[in-house]
């Protein structure tokens, strides 16, 4: 969708290569289509509070990408609340042999998503209109992730009937959330958490990982 800066390309290809993955050329240039989207879309509906150009590809994109380096054995991943797409999209530009499920509940989000899908030609990438509670369990995924999720139990007990037997649910939290942490427990098999840097963020990240019990 037109000229990108080479400052922008040059922060994300840096940015890649502060958090140890390989992302090409052509995988910078779809991404900073999808912002141009993004942008363009956020002038109509309100899918992010952050309007500054850099600030999006700091806080939405590598920080997407901070799940990319835990996704090597993945080859299904359904993100949960997906709003615009994060961090889903991102992650499937980079990752095009993982396919990728969106679940959004909003109609307005899901169009920009299916918008998305067919301008920067995602072939897998699979937009799902519902409330994630709804989905049945005939497709399972081996991780399930999400942003949105304010609650590690909730988001555990809503997709318990969606994730593989040796499956991973992973949660993109800021600070370690202990109290959440201790309310799940008993909910899962085992549960680590990692701390991630995003490029250029001065802000505390982390990754909570939880397996499911064996059926």
């Amino acid at each position: 969708m037109g000229y990108h800066s080479p400052d922008d390309i040059a922060l994300l290809a840096h940015g890649a290569k502060q958090l140890g993955i390989e992302v090409t050329p052509e995988a910078i240039e779809t991404t900073l289509c999808y912002v141009d989207l993004l942008i363009h879309w956020n002038q109509r509906i309100n899918l992010t509070a952050i309007k500054d150009r850099r600030q999006i590809l700091h806080a939405h994109i590598l920080d997407s990408w901070t799940l990319v380096p835990h996704l090597t054995d993945c080859h299904t991943l359904l993100d949960v609340g997906t709003g615009p797409g994060l961090p889903g999209i991102p992650v499937a530009i980079v990752c095009p042999s993982i396919s990728v499920s969106l679940v959004e509940s909003n109609g307005k989000k899901t169009a920009f998503l299916r918008q998305c899908k067919i301008d920067l030609a995602l072939g897998n990438i699979h937009v799902i209109e519902d409330r994630v509670e709804q989905c049945s369990g005939d497709i399972k995924y081996d991780r399930i992730v999400s942003r949105a999720f304010s609650d590690l139990t909730q988001f555990v007990s809503g997709t318990s009937q969606l994730i593989t037997t040796g499956g991973e649910w992973v949660a993109m939290k800021g600070m370690l959330p202990y109290d959440e942490i201790a309310r799940v427990h008993e909910k899962v098999a085992s549960l680590r958490t990692t701390q991630v840097k995003v490029p250029g963020l001065q802000v505390e990240r982390h990754l909570v990982h939880m397996t499911p019990y064996s059926v």
